[in-house]
């Protein structure tokens, strides 16, 4: 006697018999497997976007001090020391933290006389090359890549003269990223420092 089960035996969506449990656990793998790919591939662009790195300034930014023109001679002014050297400002780098427009808050003078008093003003003096990153960089990142991007001359002699500082620093209400560069007559061992938003007031000084 034909039974409905046995009609409808062969269109049964999985197979029978003592293979059944075998083909269901196959079929339940690759369905999660194909889940967690999905989900790795998701993850891996979410990290990908959010993550990315900052695009460093391009070759147009680079800075060959062994190509900077003395400094000009000193009427009278300011005088900077770096860390009890004096020292005459040649260079200046400026970038803003996150997406801020740094004109917003004044020009490269008023901004470095807001870091340290008077430090703008030699900058005018000195006629110090004045230069604005664009706002992709770091805090941390800034510093590391201002040193590659700011060559001193290959010569010990001539680099004995330079040194480099490079920071995040308070400019009023506002934090900056900031570089220099300057120029000592006395020369003394190369050097490159990383100088926290407090300390610019200690390493420079700008006296009469």
């Amino acid at each position: 006697m034909l039974t409905l089960s046995a009609v409808f035996a062969d269109a049964s969506p999985f197979p029978g018999g003592p293979d059944a449990p075998l083909y269901l656990l196959v079929g339940a793998g690759v369905c999660g497997g194909s889940v967690l790919l999905v989900l790795v591939i998701a993850v891996a662009l979410f990290l990908l976007r959010g993550g990315k790195k900052a695009p460093e300034p391009g070759p147009g930014l680079l800075e060959d001090l062994a190509e900077y023109p003395p400094p000009p001679a000193r009427p009278g002014g300011r005088q900077l020391t770096v860390r009890h050297r004096p020292a005459r400002l040649r260079l200046v780098v400026l970038a803003p933290m996150g997406r801020r427009d740094l004109r917003a808050y004044g020009d490269a003078e008023d901004l470095l006389n807001k870091v340290v008093r008077g430090l703008g003003d030699v900058a005018r003096e000195d006629k110090a090359r004045v230069r604005t990153w664009p706002p992709q960089l770091s805090g941390t990142g800034f510093p590391p890549t201002f040193f590659r991007n700011t060559r001193r001359p290959p010569e010990p002699g001539a680099a004995a003269h330079w040194s480099l500082l490079a920071g995040q620093a308070r400019a009023g209400d506002v934090v900056v990223l900031l570089g220099l560069a300057v120029w000592s007559d006395e020369a003394g061992e190369p050097a490159q420092r990383t100088v926290a938003p407090h300390e610019w007031g200690q390493v420079l000084r700008v006296g009469p």
